[in-house]
């Protein structure tokens, strides 16, 4: 989506604070009165090579505003300003990133984006070649359940990418088997989406989620459920016979 479109959704849907001291409104024929601060983090997930610099960034709605940007609800030192630069990630900055935008006595806090990590496998300027490669994200605790498969949960997380970066990750070509594995085994179920709505889902104990030997989908998210919320920032899963 992009920054346009951002503006456009977050004056016609979100609620609108009335801030009436500000100027420099961007939305497209509102006043200043009517226009919203921000409500989004731009992207809203990163998935990055261990290593490399990422940034999330805010699009303010109207001018004067501070920030504050927070990690897994707590406020990061020193991050002030509307964008937010993690210089040479690694596990450590695997969580869910929000910022808080105010204005005078007006406040509001971004939804949160979701920064994975992942290594192994070869070189991105390679051809990866089905060789395994471990994807760290964050769990979030959220109460639910679904059919048999998952069944009941109390936190997950999702592996996903944006659309720019190619909304999932494609299946090697011509090198099965293609699976996804809970390395830790914490979780109670794994489930698979293909880009053209093709699924599957394994329960423990296998910790494992096979795909055909000729996925139909050319990209595929990944999610793993637990019935416990994991005692950690950043959960791994193996992905075989992917390219990063």
């Amino acid at each position: 989506m992009t920054k346009n479109a951002l503006q456009v959704l977050g004056c016609g849907i979100m609620a609108v604070l009335a801030i009436t001291s500000m100027t420099g409104c961007k939305c497209p024929g509102r006043g200043a009165h009517q226009c919203p601060l921000t409500e989004y983090v731009d992207p809203p997930e990163i998935a990055a090579s261990i290593g490399t610099n990422v940034a999330f960034s805010v699009e303010p709605q109207i001018g004067n505003l501070q920030f504050q940007w927070l990690m897994n609800g707590n406020e990061k030192p020193n991050e002030t300003n509307a964008v937010l630069t993690l210089p040479n990630v690694g596990l450590k900055d695997v969580g869910l990133y929000s910022c808080r935008v105010m204005a005078d006595k007006k406040t509001t806090i971004t939804s949160a984006a979701t920064l994975m990590v992942y290594f192994g496998g070869v070189s991105s300027a390679e051809t990866n070649n089905g060789v395994p490669f471990t994807v760290f994200g964050p769990p979030v605790s959220s109460l639910g359940s679904g059919p048999s498969c998952p069944g009941g949960y109390s936190a997950y997380v999702n592996y996903t990418k944006t659309v720019a970066q190619g909304w999932g990750w494609a299946p090697t070509a011509n090198t099965p088997p293609h699976h996804a594995d809970d390395t830790v085994g914490s979780g109670s179920a794994i489930e698979y989406v293909g880009k053209t709505g093709d699924s599957g889902c394994s329960l423990s104990p296998s910790h494992a989620v096979p795909l055909p030997d000729s996925p139909p989908s050319t990209k595929y998210r990944f999610t793993i459920f637990f019935k416990f919320v994991p005692s950690t920032n950043a959960y791994p899963i193996t992905l075989t016979g992917f390219d990063q």
